[in-house]
């Protein structure tokens, strides 16, 4: 029963109710019910106050003002006199809650209550839930923005290498006396030693050999908000061109700012008619080659680095065909809020060129947010016989955003100017997505610092380039549409390069349909008209998928009809296709472990046939040893659970603790807490988890090394009897010879303990009289038995008669 404080006061004429706090009172059981015919007391008080908290450290999932801080290991004191313990707060442990400490009273840095330190806070604890709400007055608060995460909080991760690994091997016989092997590896390979990053990343095909992409050091500079790389790297390509150069890389990284303060790589899609392979090429760079199963694909994990230069596609069919388009990675400027900046330095020797030597360049931009509506940016860029100058603005109108820059480059005695103008709005009363890119060049003497140094890019000098886009939702009942155009003409004339798509799509009840148009202009004037059908119905589980496609174009039409499925763990499907003139079955499999994934895929047509296999994965050498992976993101996290082989990771799927006790969490996000938790589902009886949930925010690049403690010890059934062979008392307090809680006397006198050693000593207290106090010996069976049932004496200490 609770009970309710009223007090009335008469203000101003009327009656005003003043609650009190809730006081619950003690909760009394009758002894009698629980141990009928017992001999003896037992002091139950333990029990009585649903708030009562024994003194000791706990991890509870704590909230401020109703806004969840995660996990956090909160001290409970109990003083002289008082019924139970409270909660111990610190200056450390403020700052983490919050609480703008520099503003408490000076002096003193000892364990106080909550309301002692910030009158008006409150705290209220569910223990059996372990959570932990504080109500703490905004005056006491760090006013931060959403998301924000201290610095001291950022965790630079420990001493670590690893290596990841992408292999496929593609196998294809066109029938034309064409079969050939067709083999890819690509390798991603850093080394962390205190604040520095050592990354690699290249690839090898059979027909390229080696090609390193990436090789720097890097290191964060936080004051700066920013991080720098020395090496071979690619600058940023929001601004100016994007260049491969090697040398120094200074350059502002937006995550280290608050999740709701943040101001690219492009996505690829495309629909493959069978097992295909699909190579991604920036110029003459290999950045990714993936086998693809039949029907529509997407890769969304480009390395950043590959931003600021379009990327050419190619889709090789087992049949010998190939589709080739090009996905528009062009620059675009950027708003920022006000105050915010933005900025990149650069300065090495120029790779993406074929004159030697090499030219030494530097580049530079700068983006200032003046206010909510303008932002303002410049850049430059330098070198022996070039300069680049770039001067541009964002705005933010009530039309839409618009972004409007102009650039002036001189090389080798020519000069030239380009205007780029940028436009997008939506438009609320119909929901209408509206896009416009528009680029001219002002005279054929405008070249990029690529073109200035390569002579052969200026046969392909772009004068302008239109792009436009349209996004029209028409309502649950009536689907989508969508559509798109794009026009380019170059310097050397030639034609121009035109295309356009327009696309349907809506679902009648499981059925969803898309209907495609597009046609292409290429520079010599051919048209080519595709028209496409897709077909997709739920059948089968969750992921279960029947699809369907017609393609018509001037080369014929192609059909094609399949199914997949899967799971976490394993993914698989089958189809069939028909065109020119041909049949051609195809099948996949895909298998993800907690050390890797692998795939394999088989066609065969007419006169074709095609076999592929895939690995992926990574190895990280750490502190602990060395564990096998998943492929790996750019930050990921070790994680050490001793003595529990097979306890599954929530934060990645089939990620497991290894024999060693260890897993990897394949992917976290940098300068924002992560929750990373341990399922102790399946775990043996004889381990426990000390706490199975915490937080990190890692810095970018780290590796955090989170450990999870254990206790281990077997698991028992014991019956206790007093040395006269009664029961011992209902709630009794058994513990081991140090102290530490084992369980409590249940009914029959029986008591569920774990963490117990091969022998020992059991405490029983039922009282605080040493009469109400006796030891029982004990010694497990060698023979491993998850539950052992025994039987023990609980004799009287020595001196006592319970």
């Amino acid at each position: 029963m609770k009970r309710l404080r009223f007090s009335g006061l008469l203000a101003g004429g009327g009656l005003q109710l003043a609650v009190a706090a809730q006081v619950p009172e003690p909760i009394e059981f009758e002894q009698r019910f629980l141990r009928p015919g017992a001999a003896g007391n037992v002091d139950l008080s333990v029990f009585s106050q649903p708030a009562r908290v024994m003194p000791g450290d706990y991890w509870l999932q704590v909230q401020v003002n109703q806004r969840p801080l995660g996990r956090l290991l909160i001290p409970y004191r109990q003083g002289a006199g008082e019924a139970g313990a409270h909660g111990c707060f610190d200056r450390p442990l403020l700052r983490r809650l919050g609480v703008a400490v520099d503003a408490l009273p000076k002096g003193g840095d000892s364990c106080r209550r909550l309301e002692q330190w910030l009158p008006g806070a409150a705290e209220h604890l569910d223990f059996p839930q372990q959570r932990l709400a504080l109500d703490i007055p905004q005056a006491w608060q760090v006013r931060e923005p959403d998301g924000f995460v201290d610095a001291e909080s950022w965790d630079w991760g420990v001493t670590s290498a690893f290596s990841g690994y992408d292999l496929s091997v593609f196998d294809v016989d066109s029938g034309q006396g064409s079969a050939h092997t067709q083999t890819y590896a690509g390798l991603s390979s850093g080394l962390n030693l205190g604040r520095w990053h050592w990354r690699h990343q290249g690839s090898l095909s059979s027909d390229g050999g080696y090609q390193t992409l990436s090789h720097y050091l890097q290191r964060e500079v936080a004051p700066w908000g920013a991080q720098l790389r020395l090496g071979q790297v690619t600058t940023q390509g929001d601004l100016l061109d994007a260049q491969q150069l090697r040398g120094i890389h200074l350059f502002s990284d937006d995550r280290m700012l608050p999740a709701s303060q943040r101001g690219y790589a492009p996505v690829v899609r495309g629909v493959a008619r069978g097992n295909a392979r699909v190579a991604i090429r920036q110029g003459e760079r290999l950045l990714r080659e993936v086998v693809v199963p039949p029907g529509a694909f997407v890769i969304d994990d480009l390395y950043a680095a590959s931003v600021g230069g379009d990327l050419q596609v190619t889709v090789s069919e087992a049949d010998g065909s190939e589709q080739r388009f090009t996905v528009t990675n062009a620059a675009a400027p950027l708003a920022l809020r006000e105050g915010r900046s933005r900025f990149g330095i650069s300065v090495g020797q120029l790779q993406e060129q074929v004159q030697a030597p090499a030219p030494w360049f530097a580049q530079g931009t700068w983006q200032q947010g003046l206010s909510d509506s303008f932002t303002g940016y410049l850049g430059t860029t330098l070198a022996a016989e070039y300069q680049q100058w770039l001067l541009g603005s964002a705005l933010n109108t009530p039309l839409g955003a618009v972004g409007l820059d102009v650039a002036r480059a001189q090389a080798n005695g020519e000069q030239g100017g380009r205007l780029r103008l940028s436009y997008g709005t939506l438009l609320m009363a119909s929901d209408t997505r509206l896009g416009l890119n528009y680029q001219q060049a002002t005279g054929p003497g405008y070249r990029t610092l690529a073109q200035a140094y390569d002579h052969r890019a200026l046969s392909l000098r772009e004068r302008a380039r239109t792009t436009a886009s349209i996004n029209q939702p028409l309502g649950s009942a009536w689907g989508q549409l969508n559509g798109s155009a794009w026009h380019s003409s170059s310097w050397e004339g030639g034609g121009a390069r035109l295309g356009y798509s327009l696309g349907y799509a809506n679902r009648f009840a499981d059925l969803g349909y898309v209907l495609t148009a597009s046609r292409e202009r290429d520079l010599h004037g051919r048209d080519e008209t595709v028209w496409q059908l897709n077909l997709s119905l739920p059948l089968g589980g969750g992921r279960g998928n029947l699809t369907a496609g017609l393609n018509q174009g001037s080369q014929g039409h192609q059909a094609q009809a399949g199914y997949r499925n899967g799971t976490d763990r394993y993914n698989y499907g089958v189809s069939v296709s028909e065109g020119r003139g041909t049949a051609q079955f195809n099948g996949f499999g895909g298998w993800r472990a907690p050390y890797g994934e692998l795939s394999a895929s088989l066609g065969q047509g007419d006169r074709s046939r095609q076999v592929s296999a895939g690995a992926r994965g990574a190895v990280v050498a750490h502190p602990g040893g060395v564990t096998f992976a998943q492929p790996l993101a750019e930050t990921f996290a070790i994680v050490e659970v001793p003595e529990a082989k097979g306890a599954r990771v929530v934060n990645g799927s089939q990620v497991r603790v290894d024999g060693r006790g260890h897993a990897i969490v394949p992917q976290l996000v940098p300068y924002q807490l992560n929750r990373v938790d341990v399922d102790p589902t399946g775990l043996p009886l004889d381990v426990e988890l000390a706490t199975n949930s915490q937080q990190v925010a890692p810095r970018a690049g780290a590796v955090p090394l989170l450990r999870y403690p254990t206790r281990t010890g077997r698991t028992a059934l014991i019956e206790l009897r007093l040395a006269a062979g009664g029961p011992l008392p209902f709630g009794a307090q058994v513990s081991d010879g140090s102290g530490a809680a084992l369980g409590v006397v249940g009914q029959g006198s029986r008591v569920l303990a774990r963490g117990l050693q091969g022998k020992g000593q059991l405490q029983v207290q039922w009282g605080d009289q040493q009469a109400q106090r006796c030891v029982a010996d004990y010694e497990m069976e060698t023979a491993g038995k998850a539950l052992q049932v025994m039987k023990a004496t609980c004799a009287a200490e020595q001196g006592n008669t319970p």
